[in-house]
């Protein structure tokens, strides 16, 4: 069974949403895909156990570059997602979500590039949160201390957390 979901974004909070696209979402073979921007990720491998690992990128070649800012970035460098938390519990916006599942999609770091990519899945909710850092400088020992949202120079840092799940 194939799930849609319909994707709308605006820029503030009080603008209207307005429809940007479609993902797919569906289980085969003990794996949770979900399909976005045509690109099919295995996001959970079943059963869930801690320290897990499995390629979340398999159908398709994570040497695929995007587009980021109209330059193209080696955005699946390193990847290789394992469960980091399993039952855990985490707070947003003040509203606590036990047995959560923790996701580390990358964690890899140079002075070149940063590949950090994490999502947290709740029970009976969904995804969460969900952070990833993928940027790239050219700025090597006088920026060796600076935070990558100064030094970056391509790529995009992405925070995205539930707000309300009612």
């Amino acid at each position: 069974q194939i799930h849609l979901i319909d994707r709308s974004v605006r820029d503030q909070e009080g603008q209207a949403w307005q429809y940007k696209n479609t993902w797919q979402a569906y289980v085969a073979n003990n794996d949770m895909i979900r399909v976005e921007e045509n690109l099919p990720f295995i996001k959970l491998r079943l059963p869930i156990a801690s320290g897990m690992q499995w390629d979340g990128n398999a159908f398709f070649d994570a040497s695929y570059g995007l587009s980021i800012g109209g330059e193209t970035i080696d955005y699946f460098k390193e990847w290789q997602s394992e469960y980091t938390v399993v039952g855990g519990q985490m707070t947003i916006l003040d509203t606590s979500y036990p047995d959560i599942v923790e996701v580390r999609l990358a964690d890899y770091e140079n002075r070149l590039e940063i590949r950090k990519a994490t999502e947290v899945y709740a029970r009976n909710i969904g995804l969460i949160y969900r952070s990833i850092y993928v940027v790239d400088t050219q700025c090597f020992e006088q920026c060796a201390q600076t935070p990558w949202d100064i030094k970056g120079e391509q790529g995009h840092i992405y925070i995205q957390r539930i707000t309300n799940h009612n």
